[in-house]
C-alpha cells in the first residue's frame, strides 16, 4: 500500500481528551479547592491553555501557588488512570479499516503509554504496533524525530520515508473571536489584512444582508454557488470550497 504505516499522535487527534477528561478534571479540582474561582466553560479552558497558557493560567488567574500546581497535577495523574477518554466519531472505522487494508498504526504522544493503549483497548481500536509516550527520555521525545526514524528501523523499511502532516500553513493565520456582530467583525479584519479573501457564511439569509453590509463600508461583495452557500470576494479566482 501507499502509506504502510501510519503515526498518530493520541489526546485532542484520535481521542477527545480535553473534552471528555482534562476540563472535566480541571473543573473538579477547582469546585474542591478554589470554590471562589471563576467557573470557567470548557471553551474558555481550551482557549486559556492557549494564552496565556498552563502556567499562567492557573497561577495568574486561578490563583494557585506553586505547592498548588503540585497538587493540581498529581490530581490530574490520579484522575486520568480512571477516567477514559472517547474517541472521536469516525475514527474507529477510519483505523479498523486501514489495518484491515494492511496498514500499522503506530502512536507518538505526550501521554504515558499504558494509558494510550488502554484507550485504545477501551475504545475497541485496533491495538497500536509501536508507541512512544511521555516515558521516553526527552531528547527521544516528541517533537523530537528520533522516533519516525525508529519506526522506519523497525517495521523494517527498505529505505527511510516519511510523509509529515500538520496544521503548519506558513501562508496562513488562525483565529477565533467572539462577537454580537458579525458584520463589523469581518468589515474590520478585511480593512486590516491586505487582499481579498473568501467569506464563508452557511446561512442564505445572513449572507445577503451581508452583501448589503460591504458596498456601504467600499468593500464590493458579491455571491454565488448557491447550493454551496458561500459568499466570494472579488478577486478570489476559482469557487470557493463547499461546505
Amino acid at each position: 500500500m501507499t502509506y504502510p504505516c501510519l503515526v498518530l499522535d493520541h489526546d485532542d487527534t484520535v481521542v477527545n481528551s480535553t473534552a471528555t477528561v482534562h476540563y472535566p478534571c480541571f473543573a473538579e479540582y477547582t469546585a474542591k479547592f478554589f470554590p471562589k474561582a471563576k467557573l470557567y466553560t470548557l471553551e474558555e479552558y481550551v482557549l486559556k491553555n492557549f494564552d496565556p497558557g498552563v502556567y499562567d493560567f492557573f497561577h495568574g488567574e486561578v490563583g494557585m501557588t506553586e505547592d498548588d500546581m503540585k497538587h493540581e497535577q498529581a490530581y490530574w495523574h490520579e484522575y486520568v488512570q480512571h477516567h477514559v477518554p472517547q474517541v472521536y466519531d469516525g475514527m474507529r472505522d477510519i483505523l479498523w479499516d486501514y489495518v484491515h487494508a494492511g496498514g500499522t498504526i503506530c502512536v507518538v504522544s505526550h501521554s504515558l503509554s499504558p494509558n494510550i493503549l488502554r484507550d485504545y483497548r477501551e475504545n475497541s481500536l485496533p491495538e497500536p504496533e509501536l508507541v512512544y509516550g511521555w516515558e521516553v527520555p526527552k531528547e527521544r521525545r516528541k517533537p523530537q524525530p528520533y522516533a519516525l526514524f525508529d519506526i522506519m528501523e523497525k517495521l523494517h523499511f527498505t529505505e527511510p520515508h516519511l510523509l509529515r502532516s500538520d496544521f503548519s500553513r506558513p501562508n496562513l493565520s488562525y483565529a477565533v473571536r467572539h462577537t454580537d456582530d458579525k458584520n463589523e467583525q469581518l468589515l474590520r479584519i478585511i480593512r486590516n489584512v491586505g487582499g481579498s479573501a473568501p467569506a464563508k457564511e452557511p446561512n442564505r439569509s445572513r449572507l445577503s444582508c451581508a452583501t448589503k453590509v460591504f458596498p456601504q463600508n467600499i468593500i464590493t461583495a458579491d455571491w454565488d454557488m448557491p447550493s454551496a452557500r458561500c459568499g466570494r470576494m472579488p478577486g478570489f479566482r476559482g469557487a470557493p470550497p463547499s461546505w
